[in-house]
């Protein structure tokens, strides 16, 4: 470090020497640098201003930093600058301990840039430094160029006065604690059934940190690539932008099915104080991963369910049993688990992945039925196919066994298991099966109806049935329960108060009434039922049903202000195993600092703004302590100051109105608690005077616009511009003169669809130029026009339309000359307005599905006629556009068209909704059969003359049309006229 000294100064040794005479040549450059820091302070003059040492950042990147000085303007020296001969600066480092480090000298040119950098080198990671800087002034007692001995000057210098800090950083972000939480509550380890996972991760960084990156690869690959990034926000403090240390991150990404690892990455970053550029400098220690570098996490991700199944059924004595073909989990799925059994749409059971029959016992009692059955397939992820494997089954009464139904969890290694019999059963078979796998079955002949398994395995589902024979020998099956043995105790992994803040090692609130954050696992397939937590001497308790368990509720911590508050949570499973205790320590700061006294304003002399002066503030002893003061204006917080301050300038706008000004000055501590009371000062202000125009629409029907604005006092004129396109550049004006504050004009002949702008200058009588804000709008003289209105969901009857939903989509395409926007549309209903809607996007052409609720009855056929207008951004109106249908409610299995009908006119259309009916039968109201129709036009319609069986035509009067097959009825009529 010497060595590099030495060379940094051989240039200021030449000078010195040039400077100072001949006498002083001979010595060596080693000789000038050691006189440099020799020189002390305490021979010269301190008359001299201090140079100004710019704030430092909290954390330098690196081990170099530089320190920005700035030294006094010339005119505030105590000498003339031409009398100073190699004016030179020393700038001190000092570790944290107070130890000087380096004693560096430099000479500076008083008048060049007065802002000064010095670099400093070498310096050690992690460690705090702090640096001050004098200014040495050598005054020539003779004339400047004649001086050749330093008797000859007269030294005048500053103290070290300013002090600024910065710690050396060149370590990286720390990334902990990586995680998918997915995986804490999936069935299958490492495994999960949805496409979109969740990375959270927590980093940690003295310095701040500033982005983290995920990075993803194939399971088995060595190249990472980034998948997502997130930058955290920083807040502009008096040392520079500072980022959050202890960030924690969430990653949301959406993936195909397959094997993923995840590696986390974070950066920090260095930065230049807002007191010397107005910008910050990202200096990030992390980029990308290595290709050996480790997973933080990995999943595999299997959202598919298995194959579907075909299945069949068939009735043995008092059951029905299922039979299916094998299923199977494509890859690259996790493998199949089972198979759920579906009755009637209800789950029934669930069967091991190598079982393709189940048996269905039914009670003694039960009546002959159908029943409607499928098999759903299911890997270990819970994936569930749930299309196929369905069949209708016939099933004759049976007698039945009813098991007693069974807790979800079961304690310990044993179960009792009980059943109602029947008189007409000599003895019973009682079944257990773990993981209900029945193809690995133990069973036991008792005569009781209650048994009792021991030794069964914790965390296994068990599954339970009773077989029964009969005095004829039938065997009779009953249902099967179910439940799983639980003898694991839950575990509490997160206790905390969201809301506490971390000061000096310790956590702090501010309220009595708080939350607390809890999270707790049990171990699959156990459940949490209950919470339990002591806050001091009062205990509350939460119930909750959950295997995973991650909550927030209230709580009320005793009344001990800024002394530790013990709270001690336990959870409770369904088993009744208890977890061991997690504790979390708080302290209850509730009261603001004290507040300020003796506050003064005045306005600043020369400048828009006002000065203010107080008394400080003090925290009680042993709180949070005082952080700064906000500064109030008029109610309304204007900045924030430290806690060291003292006085605040209020910087003023130009248009600041004249009037008085209430400020007042709120402590703060450092939890943030705010002392709102305190002394009010009140200063009286002149300001200027302000033009406010008033705001147009976007849009402006028609080819004129009306300008309105006023003044808040008498100008010596004013001028209104028009500004045609909006480029700056004024293309007509209008000047006003006179002592009003109220103005208006009207622009005419102005362009359809062109964007005008418009402001106001004015000039008062102390010569000054003030302007208003800058208005604008499109002008549109053009309407908007529908170019098609199309009905959707309507069903066509010999040419007539016709609507069965009571929802009508209507499919609109409508336009408005560019600029211009189509804005909304009206609907109305048989002449009646019932819809008026925006869009949900205004754009020049839309083309869009809308819904419309019939307001029509609809019980007996409705003739509707829809009318349908838009309007644009100016609120120009196109013309209507008409749809018309027939609306009846609901789609009738069967319906006629015309109904009534004239046989001597045409003929009736008869529609089915199911197209499988070959046959329609046509009766009169005594039951007498009319016709039979046999042929239809087509899928779904039959046609009906109006003459019976004999070619004859029918009578006046009403008839009834029925389907031979699917029982469909429907009332006609006819009416012959002549």
């Amino acid at each position: 470090m010497r060595e590099a000294h030495l060379k940094a100064f051989r240039w200021l040794t030449t000078l010195f020497l040039l400077s100072v005479g001949p006498d002083l040549r001979a010595q060596t450059p080693e000789q000038m640098v050691q006189w440099f820091r020799t020189f002390d302070l305490e021979n010269c003059v301190q008359d001299v201003p201090a140079p100004a040492l710019l704030r430092e950042p909290r954390y330098t990147h690196g081990t170099s930093n530089q320190l920005s000085l700035r030294l006094p303007a010339p005119g505030d020296l105590p000498v003339p600058v031409d009398s100073i001969k190699t004016p030179f600066i020393k700038t001190l480092v000092f570790d944290e301990s107070g130890q000087l480090l380096f004693d560096l000298p430099r000479p500076v040119d008083l008048l060049d840039d007065a802002l000064q950098t010095e670099t400093v080198v070498g310096l050690a990671p992690g460690v705090r430094y702090r640096y001050t800087s004098a200014l040495v002034l050598p005054v020539c007692q003779v004339a400047c160029e004649d001086v050749v001995d330093p008797s000859q000057l007269e030294f005048h210098c500053s103290a070290f006065v300013d002090t600024v800090w910065s710690i050396q950083d060149v370590e990286p972000p720390e990334v902990r604690d990586v995680r998918i939480p997915q995986l804490d509550s999936t069935a299958v380890p490492g495994w999960w059934n949805r496409s979109r996972v969740e990375i959270q991760a927590q980093l940690s960084d003295p310095a701040g940190v500033w982005q983290s990156q995920l990075y993803s690869r194939p399971c088995g690959q060595d190249d990472w690539t980034v998948l997502a990034d997130t930058t955290f926000p920083g807040e502009l403090s008096a040392n520079g932008y500072v980022f959050p240390p202890d960030p924690s991150v969430r990653f949301r990404p959406e993936l195909p099915d397959g094997c993923y690892e995840f590696r986390v990455e974070g950066r920090d970053a260095t930065h230049t104080p807002e007191s010397h550029e107005g910008r910050f400098e990202l200096a990030g220690n992390a980029g990308q991963p290595r290709p050996d570098a480790p997973a933080h996490a990995r999943i595999q991700i299997d959202a598919t369910p298995p194959d579907p199944v075909t299945l069949a059924c068939q009735q043995v004595l008092n059951s029905l049993v299922l039979s299916w073909s094998p299923s199977r989990d494509p890859q690259p799925g996790i493998g199949l688990a089972g198979y759920r059994i579906l009755r009637d749409g209800a789950l029934l059971a669930t069967v091991a992945a190598n079982d393709t029959t189940f048996v269905d016992a039914f009670s003694e009692d039960a009546e002959d039925a159908t029943f409607s059955y499928q098999v759903q397939p299911f890997d270990s992820l819970q994936n569930v196919q749930t299309s196929g494997g369905t069949a209708e089954c016939p099933f004759s009464s049976v007698t039945q066994i009813v098991m007693a139904p069974e807790p979800v969890y079961s304690p310990g290694d044993s179960n009792q298991v009980c059943w109602q019999g029947s008189k007409k059963f000599t003895s019973y078979t009682v079944f257990v099966a773990a993981d209900c796998d029945y193809s690995n079955v133990d069973s036991v002949q008792v005569v009781d109806t209650c048994f009792t398994f021991r030794g069964l395995d914790n965390g296994v589902t068990y599954c339970y049935w009773v077989k029964g024979v009969d005095a004829q020998l039938r065997e009779v099956f009953s249902d099967t329960v179910r439940s799983t043995q639980d003898a694991t105790a839950p575990e509490i992994t997160f206790l905390n108060v969201p809301s506490h803040t971390v000061l000096r090692g310790e956590n702090w609130v501010t309220r009595r009434e708080t939350q607390l954050r809890l999270s707790a696992t049990d171990a699959p397939p156990g459940q949490i039922v209950r919470v339990e937590v002591d806050i001091g001497e009062a205990r509350q308790n939460l119930a909750v049903a959950t295997a995973s368990l991650d909550t927030t509720f209230d709580v009320v911590l005793p009344a001990v202000d800024c002394t530790p508050v013990a709270i001690t949570a336990r959870v409770f499973d369904g088993a009744g195993n208890v977890s061991a205790e997690r504790d979390f320590v708080v302290r209850v700061d509730e009261e603001p600092p004290q507040p300020v006294t003796d506050l003064t304003c005045e306005q600043l002399r020369g400048q828009d703004g006002v000065q203010l002066q107080w008394q400080a503030a003090a925290d009680a002893p042993g709180c949070s302590g005082l952080a700064g003061y906000f500064i109030v204006r008029n109610g309304v917080t204007i900045d924030t100051v430290g806690g060291d301050q003292t006085a605040y300038r209020d910087l003023l706008p130009a248009d600041q109105p004249s009037g008085r000004i209430a400020y007042e000055v709120q402590p703060f501590d450092s939890l943030g608690l705010v002392q709102p009371s305190g002394p009010t000062a009140v200063c009286d202000y002149v300001g200027n005077t302000r033009i406010s125009i008033e705001p147009l629409p976007k849009y402006t029907a028609g080819l004129s616009q009306r300008i309105r604005w006023s003044v808040s006092a008498p100008l010596v004129e004013t001028t209104l511009f028009l500004d045609r396109g909006c480029d700056a550049a004024a293309d007509d004006s209008v000047r006003f003169e006179g002592q009003a504050t109220e103005f208006e004009h009207t622009f005419s002949d102005l362009e359809d669809g062109v964007l005008y702008c418009y402001w106001v200058t004015g000039e008062d009588a102390q010569a000054r130029t003030v302007r208003s804000d800058t208005v604008r709008s499109v002008q549109d003289n053009t309407s908007p026009e529908v170019l098609s209105l199309t009905l959707q969901q309507s069903q066509v009857v010999e040419n007539q339309v016709w609507l069965f939903e009571r929802t009508v989509k209507l499919e609109l395409r409508a336009r408005d000359a560019a600029p211009g926007v189509v804005q909304r549309y009206e609907i109305e209903e048989n002449g009646r307005l019932v819809t008026r809607e925006d869009f949900l996007t205004a754009r020049s052409e839309q083309d869009e599905v809308l819904e419309h609720e019939l307001q029509a009855d609809g019980t007996q056929p409705t003739r509707v006629t829809l009318t349908v207008r838009v309007f644009d951004g100016a609120d120009l109106v196109s013309e209507d556009r008409e749809v018309s249908f027939t609306f009846q409610k609901g789609l009738p299995p069967m319906y006629a068209y015309p109904n009534p009908f004239n046989p001597l006119q045409g003929k009736m259309i008869i529609r089915l909704q199911n197209e499988a009916e070959t046959e329609v039968r046509i009766f009169d109201f005594f039951g007498n059969l009319v016709r039979v129709l046999t042929s239809k036009e087509n899928s779904r319609d039959f046609v009906w003359d109006g003459r019976n069986g004999k070619g004859e035509v029918v009578a006046n009067g009403g008839y009834i049309c029925v389907g031979t097959k699917t029982g469909a009825r429907f009332k006609i009529g006819v009416k012959k006229l002549r």
